[in-house]
């Protein structure tokens, strides 16, 4: 199946219709979270996930709702950068505009172990991103966002950590 992608689309939401076809609405760069869309156009039934995957193989993060009658897929340039450290070296992950607690990351790179993260967070903070740190021991990273931080963790993730981390002052919406 062919899935035509409008240039400099960002943002696609996708439902099932009741008649079983899926809606391809779109968004360009530059939308504000509550804008209209910019325009839709109709798949046949049954084709979601094969929608989906196209979408992915684009580059674009997608999510399907645990329906499967809805789902969002986001690509453009990020407003959220997570480094978190895991063993002896640093993982990068980027979101894009629009993202929520359960939108994947559009990329993931692990960093090698000579990665200084000192000069990554300090040019984050020179392009004036707002930089959260944690350090619990095992648990060690920076979240960066462009413009006011968002929280990151639904209320069933924040209900584990708690349990993990019963002496944390830090806000677990926004950390680890």
């Amino acid at each position: 199946m062919e899935i035509k992608v409008p240039k400099n689309c960002i943002r696609v939401d996708l439902e099932v219709m009741p008649t079983g076809a899926v809606k391809f609405a779109w968004w360009v760069d530059g939308y504000k979270v509550d804008d209209e869309e910019a325009g839709a156009q109709y798949y046949e039934p049954g084709s979601l996930f094969q929608i989906c995957k196209a979408l992915d193989d684009k580059g674009f993060s997608v999510h399907v709702d645990r329906d499967g009658q809805r789902g969002r897929a986001l690509s453009g340039q990020p407003t959220r950068i997570d480094l978190i450290k895991v063993g002896q070296r640093w993982v990068v992950s980027k979101y894009p505009y629009g993202w929520t607690a359960s939108t994947r990351p559009v990329s993931s790179d692990t960093k090698p172990a000579e990665f200084d993260i000192g000069q990554a967070v300090e040019w984050l903070q020179s392009h004036k991103w707002t930089v959260l740190e944690w350090n619990l021991g095992d648990r060690q990273g920076y979240r960066a966002y462009k413009g006011k931080p968002e929280p990151v963790n639904d209320a069933r993730t924040i209900q584990i950590l708690r349990r993990q981390y019963p002496e944390t002052q830090l806000d677990l919406a926004y950390y680890l």
